[in-house]
């Protein structure tokens, strides 16, 4: 169906609609360009525990990223499996818990980085279901590239409580680049 707006009501409605923070897309080939992501599953041990009770948490993160343009648009989902008997609230396991994207640049030597996130998990995880179960994804990223190529990677980063041993990083994949 084709709507026959003015010019002037078709540009209300993109200034409106970007006045209210939302990002307006055309409906191109750029716009319909399908996320490359890549998952991976840790099965980490909780540090501070060291009795028979099981004490595992699975953590999967998938990491995507889609070209648009001289664009690309780089998001990530952490999804949790803990034993119920953790939480909530989780700040009784972790003194800290977060995850950190990160959109970078492959070069020869060592790849650069054109943005870095960090994002608290302690508030998504103490949100877990009965099973210990639940997910969340991280903001949708738009970073100019130019004719650059880009992937996306992350980091869990994880202060368990009472382990004295500070934070430790769990990495994860990196997307395909695109």
């Amino acid at each position: 169906m084709k709507l026959n707006l003015p010019k002037r009501a078709l540009s209300l409605a993109v200034i409106g609609a970007s006045v209210l923070g939302v990002s307006v897309i055309g409906t191109g080939s750029a716009s319909a360009a399908s996320w490359d992501c890549e998952s991976e599953k840790h099965n980490m041990d909780d540090e501070a525990y060291d009795g028979p009770a099981p004490d595992n948490f699975n953590i999967t993160v998938k990491n995507c990223i889609k070209a648009a343009g001289s664009y690309v648009y780089a998001k990530s989902k952490v999804t949790f499996d803990f034993l119920p008997n953790y939480g909530p609230p989780m700040s009784n396991t972790f003194d800290s818990a977060q995850f950190r994207l990160n959109v970078n640049r492959p070069r020869s030597g060592t790849d650069s980085v054109y943005l870095k996130k960090d994002y608290n998990l302690l508030d998504d995880f103490d949100r877990m279901n009965a099973s210990g179960n639940g997910s969340t994804w991280t903001r949708t990223f738009k970073v100019y590239v130019g004719s650059k190529k880009a992937y996306t990677d992350g980091t869990l980063r994880f202060n368990w409580q009472n382990d004295g041993k500070g934070v430790k990083s769990y990495g994860y994949p990196k997307s395909p680049t695109v």
